[in-house]
């Protein structure tokens, strides 16, 4: 009866050191995702677009980037601050810079394992969703404000905003 009781243990400890490598792995997969596979950081071809929508005052915003290679990007800004408004456009050419720099945040957050990431519950009905868009020829990711994103990546949304915003405040 010991010997049987010694090897149920010895066999319980290995399943929950094998459970606890997997939710460890599950955890850090960011760290271990591979960029050099990436079409969205190696690729000619990106789009991003970012949007946000509703909120208390019904407010739509959308920034697109259209990048196709090249030393400049096509920025297309629409706005509508409020339900019944008059809906705003502007076309703006980009440096190639401001693509670097999305590329860096796209690496920087690790926007394709984000994009897995579940819903939120605690959802504010007057606050407004913003909704980040990476998408190439082959690939598409996309990252909500009303997802369950890790505290370290929170701040995602506003600094793709303020680099964005930068270039349509001008």
């Amino acid at each position: 009866m010991p010997l049987f009781s010694f090897i149920l243990l010895g066999l319980l400890m290995f399943a929950f050191a094998g459970i606890s490598v997997f939710f460890f792995l599950f955890d850090h997969r960011d760290e271990f995702y591979r960029f050099e596979d990436d079409d969205l950081i190696n690729g000619k071809k990106l789009d991003i677009e970012l949007k946000k929508i509703g909120g208390s005052g019904s407010e739509f915003a959308v920034v697109n980037i259209h990048y196709d290679g090249g030393d400049t990007a096509k920025l297309v800004y629409s706005s509508r601050p409020r339900r019944g408004a008059r809906l705003r456009k502007r076309e703006l050419t980009v440096p190639k810079e401001t693509v670097d720099k999305l590329r860096d945040i796209y690496r920087e957050y690790c926007i394709p394992i984000l994009s897995d990431s579940p819903e939120r519950e605690d959802i504010d009905p007057d606050a407004a969703t913003v909704i980040l868009t990476y998408s190439s020829d082959t690939k598409s990711y996309t990252v909500s404000s009303e997802q369950d994103i890790p505290e370290k990546n929170k701040d995602i949304f506003s600094n793709i905003t303020k680099l964005l915003m930068s270039y349509v405040k001008k």
